[in-house]
């Protein structure tokens, strides 16, 4: 049987997805696996995602997983084949929720414990001392931001374009 060909348009997306994966700390391949499963209209083996994406096995086994534990790709089962198969989640915002908190919240609330513990000392200058002050508003705002949009179990574009900014 001929494996399917990544159109160029497709690769275009998986490839970004990858280096985007890569400025967030995260591994160019789970974010390229992320990106392919969600482009495929059914499940993939692990040996399948190998050969589209030109990785090893074990490669795309561990970053696969790491997927699952995001809740960003579920295994399913298929019927008279005993592999592991995998695809995207139903829910596109269950899985953006899931980048969220473990990078932007996390990173957020990183920036809000170290602002908060410098508190005064390093705002000794009036200067600084306001710099430092809008620093903790505005990623105060953002972690409020944050929280708010991933309280949520579900939602959909419309509702995060109604959220108020001021």
């Amino acid at each position: 049987m001929e494996k399917p060909q990544i159109t160029a348009v497709n690769e275009n997306l998986i490839k970004e997805a990858g280096f985007l994966a890569e400025n967030y700390g995260l591994t160019r391949i789970a974010g390229e696996l992320a990106a392919l499963l969600f482009l495929e209209p059914g499940p993939l083996s692990i040996g399948e995602m190998s050969e589209r994406l030109g990785v090893s096995k074990p490669s795309v086994s561990t970053n696969i997983r790491f997927l699952e534990r995001w809740q960003v790709v579920k295994k399913v089962p298929v019927r008279n084949d005993r592999r592991d198969y995998y695809e995207f989640i139903d829910d596109l915002w269950l899985a953006v929720r899931a980048a969220f908190e473990s990078v932007f919240q996390r990173d957020v609330k990183r920036l809000m414990d170290v602002l908060r513990s410098v508190g005064t000392e390093g705002g000794k200058d009036p200067a600084v001392a306001g710099r430092l002050k809008q620093a903790e508003e505005l990623f105060g705002a953002a972690e409020t931001v944050l929280s708010g949009l991933l309280a949520g179990r579900s939602t959909t574009a419309e509702a995060v374009r109604e959220i108020p900014v001021e």
